[in-house]
């Protein structure tokens, strides 16, 4: 779980979705970053993230960049909506970064600001570094934040709080 102290806002990333992120880490030197989009419920402030999509086929991928294209991460989004009953929609945008601890480039916090422009509402963003995964909370008028983590995964639905 991730905290936005000001405006305060609790972002849940569901163990196995965390451990899923986790997975796309590139530790080897040749991996190509990976992306998609966050799925998930709002709840007032906060958010649950649930699932996510992974790189399609047409999406662009290099060592340090990753670009979605074509239309298959908002059909799988729409799939996701219907099968959850219209709970569970677009929450945001994840992808990888091959350093430790990430850090925004200007690129992502560029395109972040463009996916805001076009949402309009709070939305949250994840790099998955090597060994930890960050995150950043877009208000609605479009701000950046950084969450701080509250519990780590230890798998099997178990937390620990930090």
């Amino acid at each position: 779980m991730f905290n936005v102290r000001a405006p305060f806002c609790l972002i849940e990333i569901s163990g196995n979705v965390f451990a899923d992120l986790m997975s796309w880490r590139q530790l080897a030197a040749k991996q190509t970053e990976a992306g998609g989009v966050l799925l998930g419920a709002r709840r007032g402030p906060h958010f649950e993230i649930v699932a996510f999509t992974t790189p399609q086929r047409l999406d662009t991928r290099r060592r340090f960049s990753f670009v979605r294209t074509g239309k298959a991460h908002g059909r799988l989004a729409r799939q996701e909506w219907r099968r959850s009953s219209r709970r569970h929609g677009y929450l945001g945008e994840w992808h990888t970064h091959p350093e430790p601890l990430p850090r925004p480039s200007f690129v992502d916090r560029s395109g972040w600001k463009n996916v805001y422009r076009q949402a309009l509402q709070p939305l949250v963003h994840i790099i998955v570094g090597t060994v930890d995964i960050a995150l950043w909370y877009c208000d609605e008028a479009g701000a950046l934040f950084e969450g701080r983590r509250l519990t780590r995964s230890l798998g099997r639905g178990r937390e620990l709080v930090n």
